[in-house]
């Protein structure tokens, strides 16, 4: 009988979006992967010692030292976080642009024509790319979207797009 990979799952468990990310791989890898998943507790600077005997890893890591044990290790490595590190150059991540269209479109479908993006604590590229698609959302049908927010464009500079 042929021995099940041994995938081991590498996360940060800070939020619950990392814990809902780690429940989904877990249900996949049981349900249909067919992999032999393993919990690892993986620290830089000792990171490889707990890379050994795994066939690949699924992972959250923003830590290059990490990564870089990852890639010394020349284990597969598909990563759930956009980070520019050769190691994670295999990622699933949300098409944040995608979810600001839908959520956009919906909004509009509801009727309403009036809108405004509220970024509270200083925004990243998520938060801007959904905004740009919910800004390109509304402004298909010939409407603006002010923003508000760090690191997004300032209210007086929005033009339907």
């Amino acid at each position: 009988m042929r021995r099940k990979p041994r995938i081991g799952l590498i996360f940060v468990m800070r939020s619950s979006l990392h814990r809902s990310i780690l429940k989904g791989v877990q249900a996949y890898g049981h349900g249909e992967g067919g992999w032999d998943l393993v919990l690892r507790r993986v620290e830089a600077p000792t990171a490889t010692p707990a890379l050994r005997g795994l066939d690949g890893a699924i992972g959250y890591i923003t830590e290059h030292a990490i990564l870089d044990a990852i890639a010394a290790a020349g284990i597969p490595y598909v990563s759930t976080v956009l980070i520019d590190h050769p190691a994670a150059a295999w990622r699933v991540v949300n098409d944040n642009t995608a979810a600001g269209r839908m959520a956009g479109t919906h909004l509009l479908d509801c009727g309403l024509r009036s809108f405004a993006y509220v970024a509270g604590e200083p925004s990243g590229e998520a938060f801007t790319q959904r905004y740009r698609g919910l800004a390109d959302a509304v402004g298909a049908r010939g409407l603006a979207c002010v923003s508000y927010g760090p690191g997004l464009p300032p209210p007086d500079r929005i033009a339907a797009t």
